[in-house]
Protein backbone atom coordinates (compact mmCIF):
# COMPACT_ATOMS: atom_id res chain seq x y z
CA UNK A 1 0.00 0.00 0.00
CA UNK A 2 2.89 2.48 0.39
CA UNK A 3 3.97 2.38 -3.13
CA UNK A 4 2.80 3.58 -6.34
CA UNK A 5 -0.61 1.87 -6.63
CA UNK A 6 -0.22 1.95 -10.61
CA UNK A 7 3.27 0.54 -10.25
CA UNK A 8 2.19 -2.17 -8.21
CA UNK A 9 -1.22 -3.30 -9.77
CA UNK A 10 1.20 -3.91 -13.23
CA UNK A 11 3.90 -5.96 -11.70
CA UNK A 12 0.93 -7.92 -9.73
CA UNK A 13 -0.78 -8.45 -13.23
CA UNK A 14 2.61 -9.11 -14.60
CA UNK A 15 3.91 -11.34 -12.66
CA UNK A 16 0.50 -12.97 -11.02
CA UNK A 17 1.65 -16.70 -12.03
CA UNK A 18 4.83 -15.89 -9.17
CA UNK A 19 3.34 -14.13 -6.62
CA UNK A 20 2.41 -15.73 -2.71
CA UNK A 21 0.27 -14.33 -0.23
CA UNK A 22 1.56 -14.44 2.99
CA UNK A 23 1.65 -13.03 6.73
CA UNK A 24 3.33 -13.20 9.54
CA UNK A 25 0.57 -13.42 11.72
CA UNK A 26 1.25 -15.59 14.85
CA UNK A 27 -0.78 -17.01 17.89
CA UNK A 28 1.13 -16.72 21.05
CA UNK A 29 0.41 -18.86 24.47
CA UNK A 30 -0.84 -15.78 25.86
CA UNK A 31 -2.53 -14.41 23.33
CA UNK A 32 -6.67 -13.88 23.48
CA UNK A 33 -7.40 -17.21 20.81
CA UNK A 34 -10.70 -15.52 19.88
CA UNK A 35 -9.36 -11.99 19.42
CA UNK A 36 -6.23 -12.87 17.65
CA UNK A 37 -8.66 -15.03 14.68
CA UNK A 38 -10.57 -12.04 15.39
CA UNK A 39 -7.29 -9.73 14.05
CA UNK A 40 -6.66 -12.34 11.13
CA UNK A 41 -10.12 -11.88 9.85
CA UNK A 42 -10.04 -7.96 9.79
CA UNK A 43 -6.30 -8.61 8.61
CA UNK A 44 -7.33 -10.96 5.65
CA UNK A 45 -10.77 -9.01 4.98
CA UNK A 46 -8.78 -5.80 4.24
CA UNK A 47 -5.74 -7.69 1.89
CA UNK A 48 -8.82 -9.28 0.13
CA UNK A 49 -10.63 -5.63 -0.44
CA UNK A 50 -6.88 -4.08 -1.60
CA UNK A 51 -6.20 -6.05 -4.26
CA UNK A 52 -9.83 -7.54 -5.30
CA UNK A 53 -11.85 -4.19 -5.18
CA UNK A 54 -11.50 -0.58 -6.51
CA UNK A 55 -12.32 0.76 -2.82
CA UNK A 56 -10.88 2.97 -0.65
CA UNK A 57 -8.90 1.08 2.00
CA UNK A 58 -7.92 2.57 5.49
CA UNK A 59 -3.93 1.34 6.51
CA UNK A 60 -2.11 2.85 9.28
CA UNK A 61 -4.36 5.88 9.93
CA UNK A 62 -4.04 6.37 5.74
CA UNK A 63 -6.78 5.85 3.31
CA UNK A 64 -5.21 3.78 -0.22
CA UNK A 65 -6.70 3.30 -3.45
CA UNK A 66 -7.62 -0.49 -3.88
CA UNK A 67 -5.84 -1.92 -6.93
CA UNK A 68 -8.73 -3.92 -8.48
CA UNK A 69 -6.28 -6.47 -10.06
CA UNK A 70 -7.91 -8.71 -12.51
CA UNK A 71 -6.27 -12.08 -11.53
CA UNK A 72 -6.21 -15.37 -13.28
CA UNK A 73 -6.93 -18.82 -11.33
Amino acid sequence: MLQPRDKVRAFLIKYQDRILHATDQVVMPTDDTDQTIKEWTDTFARDWIFFATNQTVEYKGRAYQALNCRLRY
